[in-house]
């Protein structure tokens, strides 16, 4: 109210607002949280996944345990651990992407920043024998959220399922650590639903002054307004994807990813 000069306040990636405002906004789905809600005690989660996930955890922990000598999982202060492992652990995330012909987010900067964060505030899980580090998990405890940020395991134990086991382990951390809610951000893939996260849609929010200076910023709600749009289709295409698929259905996503990929060349072209 004091300081006129502004006329607009954006809040990036944010639960909706539950109650109306006071003040003119618009509101606009960009991203996702998909969030697993905590049971009290390790069988209640246990108990709560599907027949398949079960069997398919067991058998790859004991098949873990039986092939590497001194297999391990333990929890360490982010503090306490090197920065070379940290490290590892985004090669493998580099080398997962790699394998899929996707880019990893995590550059140099990024890579640096999150490093800093688990550093300080972080709680890391390492999957370890005497061939060395096999996966890790890096995650941040802020009250009852556990938010993991990376899971990723080394290319060369795909047999042994370790990035799964290694979220599943720190899952379980984070049940007997008393958190009621994990946080696996972004990307509604299989191996979360089966984990039984829940995508929970965030938005970017812009309050504004008045109702005139929402006609201020056309080319921003614009921009909003597709980014929206994109993020929808992603949506769909991720919960079809996980249903049985049609021949229709399939050409049909397949043709919209080409489109989103050309759209967002075209928009990086222009930029």
């Amino acid at each position: 109210n004091h300081d006129k000069d502004i006329n607009r306040i954006d809040f990036h990636a944010v639960a909706p607002p539950r109650e109306s405002l006071s003040r003119p906004n618009l509101s606009w789905a960009c991203t996702e949280d998909i969030v697993v809600t905590l049971p009290k005690t390790e069988q209640e989660y246990l108990q709560q996944l599907g027949k398949a996930t079960r069997k398919s955890i067991k058998k790859h922990l004991t098949r873990a345990q039986r092939s590497l000598e001194n297999f391990s999982h333990k929890i360490h202060l982010g503090s306490d651990v090197s920065e070379d492992a940290l490290k590892e652990v985004v090669r493998f995330n580099h080398s997962r992407m790699a394998g899929k012909e996707k880019l990893s987010a995590l550059d140099t900067q990024a890579t640096n920043e999150l490093i800093a964060l688990i550093r300080s505030h972080g709680i890391v899980g390492l999957i370890e024998s005497d061939h060395g580090l096999g996966a890790g998990t890096l995650a941040c405890r802020f009250g009852d959220d556990m938010f993991s940020l990376i899971t990723a395991h080394d290319p060369a134990y795909d047999a042994f399922g370790l990035g799964t086991l290694s979220r599943h382990l720190m899952i379980i951390y984070s049940i007997e650590s008393g958190i009621k809610r994990f946080h696996l951000l972004g990307g509604n893939i299989s191996s979360k639903r089966s984990a039984l996260g829940v995508r929970e849609k965030l938005a970017h929010l812009t309050v504004y002054r008045s109702s005139a200076d929402i006609l201020r910023y056309p080319k921003t709600t614009l921009q909003l307004a597709t980014n929206a749009m994109f993020y929808h289709i992603h949506c769909w295409i991720e919960d079809q994807s996980s249903k049985p698929e049609n021949s229709v259905t399939g050409r049909l996503i397949h043709m919209l990813r080409r489109w989103i990929r050309a759209c967002r060349q075209i928009g990086r072209a222009h930029v």
